[in-house]
């Protein structure tokens, strides 16, 4: 009889010791799975890169030219939801686009509105809307799409890099881009860069011969140091790390030329106004392939991209959006239709 208590006793003791174990099992992946929760939510949060704002693509046009979609505010790739504007979409992801403030008709900042304007936001609008594709722009440094630095070599920005975003219009093949992304095909025609220097200097300066000069450089751009060391017809290259002069904006570089900081400015002929500074007569090829997308190796937008991007080529809507240049955003300098687009 007692061993029979004893048996029952133990197998009672048994029991709850398995009650036990099954209800800490349960606790541990509660708390496995909120801690993964956590991490998730805080991955999304610092995956934009910071200070981005977002755009749904597709939203009616303004009269200002700008994209009347409702902003998602601060967030990474790939987050947000809504309808694109363009009708039910072929899948669901989301595909987006960072453009920086360039402060010329391409790309600049609408100070009254706060919002992203110009050319290339009209572009990839049009062109997700043709591939009936779910698309964001997201407003972030240009260096994060690609960086130089003074003195050092070149290389991909961390926003490109570190999937952040699928692609980054508004650049222009070059050799050394070329080594590390891939490009879709050219939406417009490249320019050539150039020199500039102080108003009523421009007819005496000798561009010719950068030894020993200051040379100002737009932090980012395909108009940099790499690039004049490649020619062949300007002796005082390659420059000197102690020449060279990084800024992040055309009129950081504008200031820096006017107060002595720098003797010469190496732009794009459209980045600087000559009502800022004189323009030399120097021609100069820094790309080696016309405007587009630049894209990850891995990634493939190239495959819709392309084709959407071909078909709007031969609409009303491309010649539309080139007009644009002129009077959406014609109170910013740069490039006139004839001059980016493919009108001839």
């Amino acid at each position: 009889m007692e061993i029979a208590e004893s048996k029952e006793n133990l197998a009672t003791k048994m029991d709850r010791s398995t009650d036990k174990v099954g209800l800490m099992l349960v606790v541990i992946a509660l708390l496995v799975a909120v801690v993964a929760l956590v991490i998730a939510c805080v991955g999304l949060g610092q995956k934009g890169g910071g200070d981005t704002y977002n755009y749904i693509n597709g939203g009616s046009t303004d009269s200002e030219g700008g994209t009347t979609g409702a902003q998602t505010g601060s967030g990474g790739a790939g987050t947000g939801s809504g309808d694109s504007g363009s009708g039910s979409t072929s899948d669901t992801r989301i595909w987006t686009f960072a453009i920086g403030d360039g402060q010329y008709r391409e790309a600049y900042i609408d100070e009254a509105e706060g919002t992203l304007k110009g050319f290339l936001v009209d572009l990839v609008n049009a062109v997700c809307k043709v591939a009936d594709k779910n698309c964001r722009i997201m407003g972030d440094l240009w260096t994060r799409c690609w960086d130089n630095q003074a003195g050092e070599a070149a290389r991909g920005g961390d926003g490109l890099m570190g999937f952040w975003y699928d692609g980054c219009p508004g650049w222009v093949g070059t050799f050394d881009r070329h080594r590390t992304f891939q490009f879709t095909d050219p939406y417009g025609k490249a320019e050539l860069e150039t020199l500039f220097v102080k108003k009523g200097a421009g007819a005496s300066f000798n561009w010719r011969d950068l030894s020993g000069k200051k040379v100002g450089i737009l932090d980012g751009y395909s108009s940099d140091e790499h690039c004049l060391a490649k020619q062949t017809g300007i002796t005082g290259v390659p420059l000197d790390e102690s020449q060279i002069f990084h800024f992040q904006t055309p009129s950081d570089l504008v200031a820096a030329v006017n107060d002595d900081t720098v003797d010469v400015a190496f732009a794009l002929n459209n980045v600087i106004s000559t009502d800022d500074l004189d323009q030399t007569n120097a021609e100069i090829q820094c790309y080696s392939s016309g405007p587009g997308v630049m894209v990850r190796v891995d990634n493939d937008l190239l495959s819709w991209w392309n084709p959407a991007m071909a078909r709007l080529l031969t609409s009303n809507k491309y010649i539309e959006i080139c007009q644009d240049l002129n009077e959406e955003h014609g109170h910013q300098p740069g490039r006139k239709p004839k001059d980016l687009c493919f009108l001839d």
